[in-house]
């Protein structure tokens, strides 16, 4: 029967799910001599993928849900108003796994233990993410999201070193920075979702799955060649706010 899927977003969403899945036992069920060495670190690198992975793809989903939409006679105001409920969905999922985590953890025995519930996690910045692209990229020509999209994610990229160094993850700020022991936030974990909605608005039918894998490739090298050229960074800083780090992950 024909189908209109793209079987090799079905993969990455499939591979995406294995690597989580990874990145979160892998520590789980090695013994601390067997945490060490190239192999190890290579699982670590892969499990780091996955992440990037679910942003991009969420903005890529979303500027394909607006197309399958246009086709089917949605108006633009409408299309933009589903697209900001999928995103209020996903926040609300978050912030709920939160909670959840709070009262099954017995965290309310702690002092300031409520303070975890507003942590910012990879739900929460795909959450944002697809509000802001929801008003920025639904119902406007392919060139437009293209741009929209590359602006603000090299804006996003940009803006990361930029930003202090303090602990805001309690107040609205934690989405725009985050500790780097403590992992995402909007700037500039936000970038990958807006590269998605990019690619999203140049597909066609002629693109193939290897277009894309060149195009990987060639970001990873790129990165690559950023982080030898650049001035060295500690490692936190280096994951944290480096341009190479970010061009590695999402050729990756």
């Amino acid at each position: 029967m024909p189908t209109s899927r793209l079987h090799w977003l079905d993969w990455q969403r499939g591979l995406a799910v294995l690597l989580m899945i990874e990145a979160h036992i892998l520590s789980t069920w090695l013994t601390p001599e067997a945490a060490h060495g190239p192999f190890y670190t290579l699982l670590r690198v892969l499990g780091g993928m996955a992440a990037p992975g679910f942003l991009y793809m969420a903005g890529l989903s979303q500027v394909l849900s607006d197309r399958s939409m246009h086709a089917r006679g949605v108006p633009p105001s409408t299309r933009r108003f589903e697209q900001a409920k999928r995103g209020l969905y996903v926040l609300g999922v978050a912030y709920t796994f939160r909670v959840a985590e709070y009262l099954l953890g017995l965290s309310f025995l702690l002092p300031g233990a409520w303070r975890g519930i507003l942590r910012v996690d990879i739900l929460n910045v795909i959450g944002v993410g697809l509000l802001l692209t929801a008003g920025l990229n639904i119902g406007r020509p392919p060139r437009v999201q293209l741009w929209s999209s590359v602006l603000g994610a090299a804006l996003l990229v940009g803006v990361m070193p930029l930003l202090p160094s303090a602990d805001v993850l309690w107040r609205l700020e934690g989405y725009l920075y985050s500790d780097p022991a403590r992992g995402f936030s909007l700037a500039n974990w936000g970038a990958f979702l807006l590269v998605g909605s990019a690619v999203g608005a140049t597909l066609s039918e002629s693109t193939r799955a290897r277009h894309l894998l060149l195009l990987g490739g060639a970001l990873l090298a790129i990165g690559f060649a950023l982080g030898v050229l650049l001035p060295s960074q500690p490692p936190q800083e280096f994951w944290r706010t480096s341009p190479a780090w970010f061009l590695m992950r999402l050729g990756g």
